[in-house]
């Protein structure tokens, strides 16, 4: 079964399969933040919530108030699902728009560079639409 990028099915898919990952579970924990993922050229946003060790998510308003904030267009999402693209390097070229504090987020880079690297391992299983 195909599951369509960037939707509700889409992320929930993710959750899980990250969440069925005993080992990032245990490198996940002691993170308690939250992610608003907003797609800048579609109205369609999500939170990514780890507490715990575990990460949530959930469709969101575009203005809704997190720790964190990454904004770009879907084409950039998906060239970074895809794995053309690293997050962290489209942060810095400006392609991906980073609001928060940039201290916690350095406080967090290592947890949240693994995260990166098993959602594109776990994205990598699914039969994607783009």
């Amino acid at each position: 079964m195909s599951l369509v990028f960037w939707t509700q099915e889409f992320f929930k898919q993710a959750e899980d399969l990250l969440n069925n990952d005993p080992k990032l579970v245990g490198t996940l924990a002691g993170i308690e933040t939250s992610i608003l993922l907003r797609c800048d050229n579609r109205d369609e946003s999500y939170v990514v919530k780890l507490a715990s060790g575990h990460v949530s998510t959930k469709s969101a308003d575009p203005q809704e108030k997190t720790e964190f904030t990454l904004s770009a267009t879907y084409d950039e999402w998906a060239k970074i699902a895809r794995g053309e693209e690293k997050a962290q390097r489209e942060i810095v070229r400006g392609k991906v728009k980073f609001t928060g504090s940039w201290p916690k987020m350095l406080l967090y880079i290592n947890k949240l560079v693994r995260l990166e690297n098993e959602m594109l391992a776990k994205i990598g299983l699914m039969v994607l639409q783009y």
